[in-house]
């Protein structure tokens, strides 16, 4: 089962992919934004 969290990250994820292939954002930007999300929602697995 998919608890909060996880649905939060499969509903932002391809937002934050779609800003950066289109060219809107850059590839640090969207690294950030993936790690940010990721330890806000507490799944960072480092």
């Amino acid at each position: 089962m998919i608890n909060k969290k996880e649905r939060e990250w499969q509903l932002a994820k391809p937002i934050i992919d779609r800003l950066f292939k289109e060219g809107i954002i850059s590839f640090d930007e969207w690294y950030f934004m993936i790690l940010s999300l990721r330890k806000k929602l507490d799944l960072l697995t480092i």
